[in-house]
C-alpha cells in the first residue's frame, strides 16, 4: 500500500508555498499592477474627457459670440454703406430734379416767347385775315 512519507510531503508542500510564492513575485503582482495602472489611466482620461467637454462648451461659445458680434458688425457696416448710398443718390436725384426744373423753366419761357410772337404775328396779319374772310363770304 502506500505509504505516507513526511518527507517528501514535506518538500512538496515547501515546493508548493516556493510555486505560490514565484507566482505571486512573477505573475499575479505585475498583473495586478498592470490592472491598476490602467484603472488610474482610465480614471485619468475620463477626467481629461470631462475637461474637454467644458473646453469644448466654452471654445463653441466663444466661437458662437464671435460670430454674434462679425453678424452685428456686418449689420452695421451694410446700414452704414446704404445710408451712405441713399444719401449719395438723393442729392444725385436732387441735382437732377433742379437741372430739370431750370430746363422747365427755360422751356416755359421760350414757350411763353413763341406764343407772344404768334400771337404778334397773328394780330399784324388780323386785318389781312378779316379782307380774306369777307371775300370768301362775299363769293358763298
Amino acid at each position: 500500500m502506500l505509504d505516507i512519507s513526511f518527507g517528501l510531503m514535506l518538500l512538496t508542500a515547501i515546493l508548493f508555498i516556493i510555486l505560490v510564492y514565484l507566482l505571486n513575485q512573477m505573475v499575479y503582482v505585475p498583473l495586478l499592477d498592470y490592472v491598476n495602472r490602467r484603472d488610474e489611466l482610465i480614471e485619468e482620461d475620463l477626467k481629461n474627457a470631462s475637461n474637454m467637454d467644458e473646453s469644448i462648451h466654452n471654445l463653441k461659445k466663444e466661437a458662437h459670440d464671435v460670430i454674434a458680434n462679425a453678424k452685428a458688425e456686418a449689420h452695421k457696416l451694410k446700414e452704414k454703406a446704404l445710408s451712405e448710398i441713399k444719401a449719395d443718390m438723393e442729392e444725385k436725384i436732387s441735382k437732377k430734379r433742379e437741372a430739370l426744373e431750370l430746363e422747365y423753366t427755360k422751356f416755359l419761357s421760350e414757350l411763353e416767347k413763341e406764343r407772344d410772337s404768334l400771337k404778334s404775328s397773328l394780330l399784324s396779319k388780323l386785318p389781312e385775315y378779316q379782307k380774306a374772310i369777307k371775300s370768301k363770304i362775299s363769293k358763298i
